[in-house]
Parts: structure tokens; C-alpha cells; sequence
């Protein structure tokens, strides 16, 4: 009676990963809207189109003004809110009302919070300690990524992680459709491909509910910066 052949050596779980990838092939690429793509992986490199912010925007509310005129009586020349922002200039001694998350005007470089100012119809006068130094909460362009930036590798899982309340608009004037008219795919990797105005900022709130709702679906879930 012949022998049973010996039990073949355990193999490392490594290497049964590897021999097991080893017969899989790679998958069609499929084209997908930016909601539809959480749980997905990118099958090309996904480039930021446009700079995030796309300007410098105020942190708080208060009043845009050149650093060097704090201390001195100042005369409100106009308002910047997120979705209309002030298109003139700050001179010497003026200050324009600002919203929290809008543009900061041309010619101011620091935004004074309104519990540190007094305020008489179109007057401005310091009424705290005000901002330590110049560029005080502002969030500057480019702090997220700039435009070219990387933002998703070829392979890698596609997720989302909740936006700054900040930057998100779920309606309104201030918000465009995150990659609206776009896909990811192998042949036109895109993210946002729509700006009618650099001041607008992505509404990304369907985006990252659609990802929650995948994500209750399984045990991991990988988050990426949008």
C-alpha cells in the first residue's frame, strides 16, 4: 500500500494574497458621477482643477482692513458675503463688512472680529485688543490645494471626509455642484470641472451623503480630505 504524499507546507498569508491577486485581472474601467463614486477606486490619477479656496476668506465675522490702519478711526466703504462679494478696493483708512467664509477684499490684509469693534452707521473703531498680526483670520488661497495638486492616487479608494462648514454650501448662491458633467475613469479623470466663479466653492453635501450611506454598508471606511 503506497503512502499519502505529504501535507504541503502552510503558506504565509502574504503569499497566498499575493497568489491569489496574481489570477485576477484588472477591472473595465466604468465612468461614475462624483456622488456615485465612494467605495470605488480611481483607475487614473485624479488632479484638483481649480485652487481651494480660490481666494483668501475671512475666518469670522467682523471687518476687512489694512493691518497698518488699526488703532484709527476707520470708514465702512462696503460688505463681502460668501455669495456677493465686494468688488472695490480697501484704501487707507476703510474697512468693509465681512462675512465668514467670503472673499477678502483687494487691498485689505487682516480681518478685525466684530466683538473687537465698535461700530457707529458707516464708522469703525477699535474696541478690543484686535488682531496680533497681520493676516489675522483670514484662511488664505491655496491653503487646502492649489490647482494641479494630487488629490487621488491611481488605485486608491475614493472616500470623502465631511468638508469645513466653512467651505460647504448645501444651496444658494455661493455653491456650485461638485464635479458636475464629470467622471472618474481612466480616460477623463476630472473633480471639479465646472467654476462660473472663483469665489464659488464646491457643494460637496451630496457628495459626502452619499458616501455616509456606503459606508454604513461595510466595516472600513477610508476618509479623504476634499
Amino acid at each position: 500500500m503506497n503512502a499519502a504524499p505529504p501535507n504541503p507546507a502552510p503558506l504565509a498569508v502574504a503569499e497566498a494574497q499575493r497568489r491569489l491577486l496574481a489570477l485576477a485581472g484588472p477591472t473595465p474601467v466604468e465612468h461614475a458621477a462624483l456622488h456615485a463614486a465612494a467605495g470605488r477606486w480611481a483607475a487614473a490619477p485624479v488632479q484638483a482643477a481649480r485652487t481651494q479656496p480660490a481666494s483668501d476668506l475671512a475666518m469670522m465675522d467682523g471687518y476687512a482692513l489694512r493691518f497698518a490702519d488699526l488703532g484709527a478711526p476707520l470708514r465702512i466703504v462696503g460688505e463681502s458675503a460668501a455669495g456677493a462679494p465686494f468688488t472695490g478696493q480697501v484704501r487707507i483708512g476703510q474697512a468693509v463688512r465681512i462675512f465668514t467664509g467670503a472673499p477678502v477684499p483687494a487691498g485689505a490684509d487682516t480681518v478685525l472680529m466684530q466683538e473687537e469693534a465698535l461700530r457707529e452707521r458707516d464708522r469703525l473703531k477699535l474696541s478690543g485688543e484686535g488682531p496680533a498680526a497681520i493676516g489675522a483670520n483670514i484662511r488664505p488661497r491655496g491653503l487646502d490645494f492649489v490647482a494641479g495638486a494630487p488629490l487621488i492616487a491611481a488605485a486608491a479608494a475614493v472616500a470623502f471626509l465631511a468638508p469645513n462648514t466653512n467651505q460647504m454650501f448645501l444651496s444658494g448662491d455661493p455653491a456650485y455642484e461638485a464635479g458636475y458633467g464629470g467622471a472618474l475613469g481612466r480616460a477623463r479623470p476630472r473633480w471639479l470641472v465646472w467654476r462660473p466663479q472663483p469665489w464659488r466653492a464646491a457643494a460637496a453635501a451630496g457628495a459626502f451623503a452619499a458616501a455616509l450611506l456606503y459606508a454604513s454598508t461595510i466595516s472600513e471606511f477610508l476618509y479623504f480630505q476634499f
